[in-house]
């Protein structure tokens, strides 16, 4: 089944899923992170090319995934 099909009710439904809402699952304080430079020189390398190959693939391999990395990495410290 494609990405895009998923519902958050069939997720639920499928693996039989309690869903609890409220809460603060995050308790990380808000915080402005500067990108590292590799970061920022990547994205803008290649955000055109996710934009232009417009599929879920390429945003996840050229946007979203650096970011987590970032994201992960900046928590670690």
């Amino acid at each position: 089944m494609a990405y895009s099909q998923f519902t958050l009710a069939r997720v639920i439904q499928d693996f039989n899923l309690t869903l609890v809402e409220g809460g603060d699952f995050l308790s990380i304080p808000e915080t402005n992170i500067t990108p590292s430079p590799y970061l920022a020189e990547f994205i803008n390398r290649n955000l055109q090319l996710a934009i232009a190959l417009n599929t879920e693939k390429a945003r996840s391999e050229l946007v979203i995934c650096p970011l987590l990395l970032a994201v992960k990495e900046a928590l670690q410290n």
